[in-house]
């Protein structure tokens, strides 16, 4: 605490008296500390000398107050009451509410509030900004621009926030359709004032927000609800586990709502097989396999495709069959390619949209079986009959059959073609035509058979 002594020279004795007991208007010396400091005046008579008996205790500068308890609202307003002492406010005065850290520091403090006035009491409306942290240590205090408050009231209270949590619990959105989206604020409910907008947002296929579309909107300060949006028509097919997300963001006081996963897409998510052979299967043989989608419903322009691969993951696929639909269901109807053989897998998929799984099927593609009966002997230039049987599978339209001549000693090294016969018949006799009339004498000759539709392998 600090003490002065503030000498006042009066004109007599006799004056001293109606002096010391009438209010008197003092000035100050030019280096008197004003603020937060406590001062002690008394006075002092030269003739005769004497010193006062007792001292007065009083305050220099100019004070602010502020009148608040509990807790503000992140980004919320709300009107302060204040009150100010001292001298005489100019006109233009502002006025600011300053708000300390976490701690109560005021090193570096942020203006929450600001009126220009040159009233000594009133309110003022404050808001705590949108980033800033909960927590009871913070405190505020009040300035003036003109003159320059020297004291200032610090007053504590506490931050708090309000959190926006949406919920979808339909099924799975569309692309371009409607839904109904929920949301929830907890914390400050208090928080939202009039004119206030909650916007659902839809972030991107990876579920990111850093360019969310605004699907839906509400004009309310409820703090929870329902909005009714619409999905974007060109919304891209997304993984269920780790795709779109929706958040609900609100405009007064601005908060931005936690993400939530929901199932959005572009339409088909899966298409599972109904029916298909259950036995073998044929090159140049047709096929037909039946399938149901879920999920949203195609396109005008989506295709179904009947497609076989060599593996699983058909990353080399053939196209054999197609369907032009919008249904979730049906059935594609294909042709195996000629000469296929071997183990294929089969699965349906769409094109608009893309569907994001499919099952498949795996079969064994067969071919047709040719067995050469007994050939009897002949004579060089003579025609040669080839009786055959075929098991397995039939063969197709414009399949035909040819016979090859070996060597004497039954080799097919350099074969003498003997000719073709176009036929679709399982068994029968091949009149191919004469044995050359300079093939030589032996007993150790044989002759082969195979097909071109379905492709065989040579038959001896």
């Amino acid at each position: 605490m600090k003490t002065a002594a503030l000498p006042l020279l009066l004109a007599g004795h006799a004056d001293y008296q109606q002096r010391l007991r009438a209010p008197s208007t003092l000035p100050l010396p030019g280096n008197v500390l004003v603020g937060n400091h406590s001062y002690y005046i008394r006075v002092n008579s030269s003739q005769p000398a004497s010193t006062a008996l007792s001292s007065e205790y009083i305050s220099i500068g100019n004070k602010t107050y502020i009148s608040y308890s509990g807790s503000l609202c992140v980004g919320s307003v709300v009107n302060i009451n204040y009150s100010y002492t001292g001298c005489p406010l100019a006109p233009g005065n502002v006025f600011n509410v300053e708000m300390s850290n976490a701690s109560g520091s005021f090193a570096s403090p942020i203006v929450i509030g600001t009126l220009t006035s040159n009233a000594t009491s009133g309110t003022i409306p404050v808001a705590v900004p949108a980033n800033t942290a909960n927590g009871s240590g913070y405190k505020m205090r009040l300035t003036t621009s003109n003159p320059v408050a020297m004291f200032m009231q610090e007053t504590g209270f506490g931050v708090g926030s309000s959190y926006i949590y949406a919920d979808y619990n339909g099924s799975q959105m569309c692309a371009g359709g409607t839904a109904t989206v929920t949301y929830d604020a907890t914390g400050c409910l208090n928080t939202f004032q009039s004119g206030n907008v909650f916007t659902v947002q839809l972030s991107n296929a990876s579920g990111s927000f850093a360019s969310p579309v605004n699907i839906g909107t509400r004009t309310t300060t409820d703090p929870d609800g329902s909005i009714n949006v619409t999905l974007p028509a060109n919304l891209a097919s997304a993984n269920y586990y780790n795709g779109y997300q929706i958040r609900v963001v609100s405009s007064n006081p601005a908060i931005t709502g936690s993400g939530n996963s929901v199932w959005a897409d572009a339409g088909i998510t899966d298409i599972y097989l109904t029916s298909y052979p259950s036995g073998g299967l044929c090159a140049n043989g047709s096929i037909a396999v039946g399938f149901q989608t879920y999920g949203c419903t195609p396109s005008s322009s989506n295709i179904y495709r009947l497609q076989m691969s060599t593996t699983s993951a058909f990353t080399s696929a053939t196209n054999i069959g197609s369907l032009t639909s919008t249904t979730t269901g049906g059935t594609v109807t294909g042709t195996i390619p000629a000469g296929t053989t071997g183990i294929r897998y089969f699965r349906v998929v769409s094109t608009s949209p893309v569907q994001l799984y499919s099952d498949y099927f795996s079969k064994n593609v067969g071919q047709p079986v040719i067995t050469v009966g007994t050939v009897a002997d002949d004579c060089a230039g003579s025609m040669l009959p080839v009786p055959y049987t075929t098991s397995g599978c039939a063969y197709g339209s414009g399949n035909v059959f040819t016979v090859e001549l070996s060597s004497n000693g039954g080799s097919f090294s350099t074969p003498v073609a003997l000719g073709t016969v176009a036929s679709t018949a399982a068994s029968g006799t091949l009149n191919v035509g004469n044995i050359p009339s300079s093939t030589s004498y032996g007993n150790s000759y044989r002759v082969r058979v195979k097909s071109s539709n379905p492709a065989s392998d040579w038959a001896y």
